[in-house]
Parts: C-alpha cells; structure tokens; sequence
C-alpha cells in the first residue's frame, strides 16, 4: 500500500533562520506510535504550487502511525519541523502535516526603552542623559538621538544578559522652559522603538517626563484582515492615549485599516505576498509620542483559503467565580460542535494569566466526545451535585481553581500549538481573546455562569457570543 504526505503552509510566522524560499529539502519520517525506530523514510518533491508531496509504501493499515517531517536549508540547517500522528484507513491515504518555525515564538523581538533619567542642571550647563534599554540577550542595539544636542548623537551598545543603557550629554540651552527630545532604538533584526521624552531647563534642575512605551505588537488573521494590538505601558492609568497605525509596503497589493486610530487596529487588503514595515505611534495626553516598527515579511500569515477549517471544539460555559469566598462550585465547559467524533487527545485547555500573558494551568485531554457532546472540566462539587453530568471520564480542576479576571481560557491543538479557540472575560486581554470581551461571572448570584447564546454559536467575538446566564455544565445553556 502507498501513503501521500502533502506539507501545508505553516500558519506561523517565518522562522528567523530562514523563510519557505529558503527551504531546500523536507525529509518525512514514519515511526510507530510513542517509538522511535523509524519505519520508513523519504524525501519530498516541490510540487509547482509550492507544496512539497511524495509517497510512501509498505505502511501497515489501522495502525497508529507518527509521521514527522523536518524542512532544512542548503546548509541542511532545519527551519521548519512538525509532527502528525493518525491511522491509515486504507492504501493511498493522504496525510497532511503542518510545519511551525523551529524558534517559533522568539523569532521576532521589539527592542525596549524602560526608563530615561538626568540630572539636575542650570541653564547652559551640560548633563548626564541615561537611556535604560532591554532586549535579547547580548544582542547589539544601534540608537540615535534626534537633536544634536546630545553627545554621542548616535552609536550602539551591546546587552548584558539582556539589558544594557546608553550614556550622553545633553548641552542644555541658556533659556528655561520645556524642551522635547527624541531617542530611537533599533535592533539588528530591524525592529525599531522611538520614545519622545520632555526636559525642563531651570536655572537649578533639569526635570525629564518618559512618554508612553510600546512592549510589543501582536497580529493575528482573521476573515476580515490582519487584528493588530499593541501591548503599552505608561506612567499614568492610560487615560487619554491615541494611536496612529502605518504600513509601508515593500510588495504585494496595497493595504489600509478600518480605523488607524483603534487599538486593536484591523489591517485590510493583506495577502501572502504582502511585506513591509507596519508602525504604531502611541501619543499620551501630555502630547509625548513613541512609535515602534515590525517588519513584516512574505507569508508572515496564509491567504484565506488556507486558513484552518472552523473549530470541532468550542470554550461554551465558564463559571470562575461563586458567591462568597468558597469558589467550590468552578467549571469550564466544552462543547464538539462538528458533526463527527473528536478524538480528545489532539488538544489540551490552557487557563491564561492575562498581564503575565502565559498559562497558569493546562489539562491534557484524553478519551473521544461524540457530535454534540460536552466536556466538563470542574472542581469535585460540580460532579457530586449532578451525578447524571453529560460528560467522559470526570477531569478535577486543580487546587488553584480559575482565576477571576481579566484572563483567558483557550483550547490549543497538541501537534502544532494552535489556538483553537479562545474566551477573554470582563476586559479586552490583546492578542488573546476574540474580538470584544465576555461579560464578568457576576459572583453575587447564585449558580450563574458566562456562556454562548445559544450553545456552539460562533462569530468571533466573545463579547457578541456570551452573556450572563444559569450555570449548567454538562448540557445545553439556558441563556437567561
């Protein structure tokens, strides 16, 4: 019998060492499942469309078979692997498996201005700037100062264990008032950060006020275009912020935004043959601007057509918070809204901590969930008080419980990472959530949950699909 693998374009970024034109080869590799004596192995063809395919025989049927395939340069450095593990149904099964970045996650770095300090001055004397920088190891960060004011104008620094300062003068002038300089950061994969900062000339201090600081930019595809959000830091509580959102291509068709002045900002128009440099200017109510430039490659995200199919699983009830201090009584309910079984063991759920931006509790998930079905994850009360619970095997949510809000709760496919699905609640959590948030849990009524209305409804916003409502795990929601 003879078996098909056709590599999908990965849904990633493009690993920084090296992008799809750079691959030269990708080696398939089939093992059985949890071993590693491989069984067979072959090397794949570029098909004219740009998928790389090839065959492979004497493969057993109804077998678990781990079909693993790495994607190297001409050097025979690997920028592309992944994994898929399924069973052959009948001779001339196709199999498809998606490539992610071999550094996916670190690839792409913004450096950052954390901190400006100077000292006291009189007028016409000059003084001591500090430029506090963070970034990525010893990287080299190249830096400018707008105003020749400042000695040296421009140079580098190399991070220490990622952090590193910059030390100039500033001539200050011989008339007080308040004088706006600027400092722009780049690193050597492009990425660039500008700050505006303030100074005060007195005839006996020299005050400086720090702008507002873009941490990073985060995009992700969506049917309408490119969801782009900026994580900012301020001084003050982040009343009064504006934002100006830019692109400058280099290829591909031209883009816009349906609101540059939004924050999350939908890009329109990309395609996979977009690249340029997309920027941000973030401007506080003292009028302080910083702005920070992504560079933004071909095939940074797919054209629609090879955007995944719509989620076999979807977060349908959370119930994170109970009337008293107990919170005894929590559950995380999924739903299969595909018309086939879903086998389990292909996703885990993530419980995400919004400002540290990571999971503080994940549950591998095991077993099958038939078409309809629901699976409840819940604290032991849940399943003692409805012993008829529509759900497979009982799974206990850990001593920690969920966290009241703003946070997260994901579904995420175990071979690639994907998200499959993601509910913020209570406040917009960037880069995390779909669309507008989910209602707050209100805890000062009894069984209440969040949840979809109806059950399984979808359109990619959490705040549009979920409200207030009487908790019930296990079974279809009430929505009142």
């Amino acid at each position: 019998m003879t078996v098909a693998a056709r590599l999908a374009r990965p849904l990633t970024i493009a690993s920084a060492k090296g992008g799809h034109a750079d691959v030269a080869s990708v080696t398939i590799t089939v093992t059985e499942k949890n071993s590693e004596s491989p069984l067979a192995t072959a090397e794949l063809a570029k098909s004219a469309d740009g998928a790389w395919t090839g065959t492979l025989s004497g493969l057993a049927v109804g077998k678990p078979l781990t079909f693993t395939a790495t994607a190297v340069d001409s050097q025979g450095t690997g920028i592309f692997t992944g994994t898929h593990t399924d069973t052959l149904s009948s001779a001339g099964a196709q199999i498809t498996i998606r490539l992610s970045a071999v550094n996916r996650g670190v690839n792409s770095t913004l450096p950052k201005i954390t901190a400006i300090s100077i000292e006291n001055v009189s007028t016409g004397v000059a003084a001591d700037v500090t430029i506090t920088l963070t970034g990525s190891g010893t990287e080299q960060l190249d830096f400018e100062f707008a105003d020749d004011a400042f000695t040296p104008q421009s140079g580098s620094v190399t991070l220490a264990s990622g952090e590193g300062k910059i030390t100039s003068t500033y001539a200050a002038p011989g008339v007080p008032g308040w004088y706006t300089a600027q400092v722009a950061v780049r690193n050597a994969q492009g990425h660039r950060v500008e700050a505006d900062f303030q100074i005060r000339v007195q005839t006996s201090e020299l005050t400086v006020t720090l702008g507002p600081a873009v941490l990073g930019v985060t995009g992700k595809r969506t049917p309408a275009g490119i969801r782009w959000a900026a994580t900012v830091s301020t001084a003050g509580d982040g009343t009064g912020l504006t934002y100006s959102w830019g692109f400058t291509k280099t290829a591909g068709p031209v883009v816009g935004f349906a609101d540059a002045a939004a924050n999350p900002a939908m890009m329109t128009g990309y395609t996979a043959a977009t690249a340029g440099t997309l920027s941000v200017t973030v401007t506080d109510a003292a009028t302080l601007a910083t702005t920070a430039s992504v560079e933004v490659p071909a095939g940074l995200f797919p054209d629609l057509p090879l955007a995944p199919a719509k989620a076999d699983l979807l977060v349908n009830e959370i119930d994170y918070d109970q009337d008293g201090s107990s919170d005894n009584a929590e559950f995380v309910e999924i739903l299969n809204v595909s018309s086939g079984t879903v086998d389990l063991s292909m996703y885990r759920v993530e419980l995400v901590d919004a400002t540290r931006q990571s999971a503080y509790a994940s549950y591998e998930l095991t077993g099958a969930l038939a078409a309809g079905g629901f699976l409840v994850i819940a604290d032991q009360k849940i399943f003692d008080d409805n012993t008829g619970l529509q759900t497979p095997e009982p799974l206990l949510l850990t001593s920690s419980g969920i966290q009241n809000g703003p946070d997260v709760v994901r579904i995420v496919a175990v071979a690639d990472g994907r998200v499959v699905d993601a509910v913020h609640y209570e406040r917009v959590v960037p880069g995390l959530g779909e669309g507008s948030p989910a209602p707050e849990d209100p805890a000062a009524e009894t069984a209440t949950s969040i949840g979809r209305c109806p059950s399984g409804y979808d359109s990619d916003d959490n705040g549009r699909n979920f409200r207030t409502m009487t908790a019930t795990p296990g079974a279809a929601n009430t929505c009142s």
